[in-house]
């Protein structure tokens, strides 16, 4: 019985706990903002997949000088997306949704502007 209640406790605790936004070591989820605005770059080493990454940028309202911003890196392992569209599901498992999309003259670099949800909205 003792097993269950520890078991059932941890699922709980875990449901409840969300990871964290972080940008050059801010985590965005504390700060009082609505929108984000993010820009990846996907980088494609020749015609494989697998081993394809993207550069990925955040702005909070910091501005966003990719020359001098750090990117915005996984953070279990500091390593970078595998694609535009991980950091963005990243983002929307952490609570944020694009509301609207931009592409630039390079086909491989797209900016979304994102918004917190509603926190009811799964």
């Amino acid at each position: 019985m003792k097993k269950l209640a520890v078991s059932i406790l941890i699922s709980v605790l875990s449901h409840s706990v969300t990871a964290q936004l972080i940008v050059d070591t801010i985590n965005i989820n504390k700060l009082d903002i609505e929108y984000i605005r993010l820009t990846g770059c996907d980088i494609f080493n020749g015609f494989s997949r697998q081993s394809a990454q993207a550069s990925v940028w955040i702005d909070f309202g910091q501005g966003n000088d990719q020359r001098t911003n750090k990117e915005f890196l996984k953070p279990d392992q500091q390593t970078r997306f595998s694609s535009t569209v991980a950091a963005l599901n990243y983002c929307y498992k952490n609570g944020w949704e694009v509301v609207q999309y931009e592409s630039g003259p390079n086909s491989a670099c797209h900016t979304f502007l994102l918004r917190r949800r509603n926190p009811s909205t799964k």
